[in-house]
C-alpha cells in the first residue's frame, strides 16, 4: 500500500513503509491513511485514518548578545517562538564571579549578578535549553546568549586632601578605567563655596 497524508506538509522517507522525515516535515496535525490498490479483481482498500501531530521546535527570540555593568543584576527574561520551559547555565569565566556555572537553573529569568574582576570587558556565555509545553520538544539548535560585563570604575585618587582657606581645590579625578565624572559635596554648615546642590560634570 501507499501512505498518504493531508494536508500537505508531511514528508515521507518512504511512502510504502510509512517512514516519516520529521526534519523535512512542517509542524502541524496530519491525517494519514494507507491505500492498497485493486489486486486480483479486489477493490482498492483504504485504511482507517489516524492522526499525527508534529510539534514545532522551540527557539529563543531573545537577542544573542547582552551588555551589563559589573555588579548589576542581569534580569534577562527568556522568550521563545512557542510556549516553553527554560533551563540555563553559564560557561565559567576565570575573570568574573557570580555566574551560574555548576548546575543549571530552571527559570525563565537569567538573574545572575556578575562581578568583573578586571579592568576590561569580559564575556560570559549562557547556554539555554528550551522544552516546549506542547509535546515536550527540546531545542535541537544550540541557544546561547553572550553577556558582556563591563568593569566598574573606581577612583584611584587619595581618600583625603588638605587645602588652605579660600584656595582652589583643583583635584584631577582619575579612575582605574576611562570614565566620565560628576561630583557633589556634602554641605558643611561651617564652610561655604562647596558645590552641594547640583552635581558638576
Amino acid at each position: 500500500g501507499t501512505f498518504k497524508a493531508t494536508p500537505a506538509g508531511l514528508v515521507f522517507v518512504n511512502d510504502k513503509t510509512g517512514e516519516i522525515d520529521l526534519k523535512a516535515s512542517t509542524p502541524g496535525t496530519y491525517v494519514i491513511t494507507n491505500e492498497v490498490g485493486p489486486v486480483g479483481g479486489c477493490s482498492a482498500v483504504t485504511s482507517a485514518p489516524f492522526t499525527l501531530t508534529i510539534h514545532p521546535e522551540p527557539s529563543l527570540t531573545n537577542s544573542s548578545t547582552a551588555e551589563i555593568c559589573s555588579g548589576v543584576p542581569l534580569n534577562i527574561t527568556l522568550t521563545s517562538t512557542v510556549p516553553a520551559d527554560y533551563s540555563w547555565v553559564a560557561a565559567d569565566n576565570a575573570n568574573t564571579s557570580g555566574e551560574t556555572n555548576n548546575a543549571p537553573k530552571i527559570t525563565n529569568v537569567i538573574d545572575d549578578i556578575i562581578i568583573n574582576n578586571t579592568t576590561s570587558p569580559q564575556v560570559v556565555k549562557y547556554t539555554i535549553t528550551l522544552t516546549s509545553k506542547a509535546g515536550a520538544c527540546l531545542n535541537l539548535k544550540p541557544q546561547t546568549i553572550d553577556v558582556t560585563v563591563n568593569p566598574e570604575p573606581t577612583l584611584s585618587n587619595a581618600g583625603a586632601y588638605q587645602i588652605c582657606n579660600d584656595k582652589t581645590l583643583n583635584i584631577g579625578l582619575t579612575t582605574n578605567i576611562a570614565a566620565n565624572y560628576s561630583w557633589v559635596a556634602t554641605d558643611n554648615p561651617n564652610t561655604s563655596g562647596e558645590t552641594h546642590t547640583n552635581p558638576k560634570q
